[in-house]
């Protein structure tokens, strides 16, 4: 397995900047615990991407607003129906659209969304990584360790679904792969994903 990210690092590639689906959160007190409970307040049934940047468009679409969206384009996308990579149970085309522009794009460049759900975990124990002050009410928790950035990263491989794309089950905004998914991607040369090997995955996401 390693670790994957959706990146805007080739500066001729755009990305995804905002989503109009949505317009800001709305914050509220656990009445347990006091925490903040952040929702986002949905505006529209479709996802609707505004693009900035270069003039090309990657097979996988950086996104820089909030939120775990993985967007990836329709030929990569065929790529993985056909080679029956797992760890996503339905897609959703979205739309995309440049800030000066009236409408959504023409069918040009098409953009879905996965919905991964395949995981695995890291190993906490390994990681000396404990939650506490969990509250019941609202299901959120602090770590033992503030400097996560600092430990090093060591995969569950128990916890594992057998998914070539999965989530961290205690981090869902990282996201890791198989050695199967990886080799496709590089053999067909997708642009916008970077590969690196579990003990990198904290320094880099």
């Amino acid at each position: 397995m390693v670790g994957l990210d959706i990146n805007y690092s080739d500066k001729k590639f755009c990305y995804a900047q905002r989503n109009l689906a949505f317009n800001g959160f709305t914050s509220n007190k656990c009445p347990t615990c006091g925490r903040n409970i952040i929702l986002p307040n949905v505006m529209l049934q479709k996802n609707e991407f505004i693009i900035e940047g270069g003039p090309g468009y990657p097979d996988f679409l950086d996104y820089r607003g909030a939120g775990t969206f993985f967007l990836i384009s329709q030929e990569a996308l065929q790529l993985f129906v056909d080679n029956k990579i797992t760890g996503f149970d339905h897609y959703e085309e979205v739309s995309i659209l440049r800030e000066d522009d009236a409408a959504p794009n023409d069918n040009e460049h098409i953009y879905f969304v996965l919905s991964v759900n395949g995981t695995i975990d890291f190993d906490l124990k390994a990681m000396a990584l404990k939650k506490k002050r969990l509250c019941l009410s609202c299901n959120q928790y602090d770590w033992n360790i503030q400097r996560l950035s600092m430990l090093k990263t060591v995969l569950d491989k128990n916890a594992w679904d057998g998914s070539d794309l999965c989530r961290i089950k205690s981090f869902p905004g990282f996201l890791v792969c198989s050695d199967r998914l990886k080799i496709l991607v590089e053999e067909h040369k997708l642009t916008g994903l970077r590969f690196f090997d579990e003990n990198s995955i904290f320094k880099i996401i």
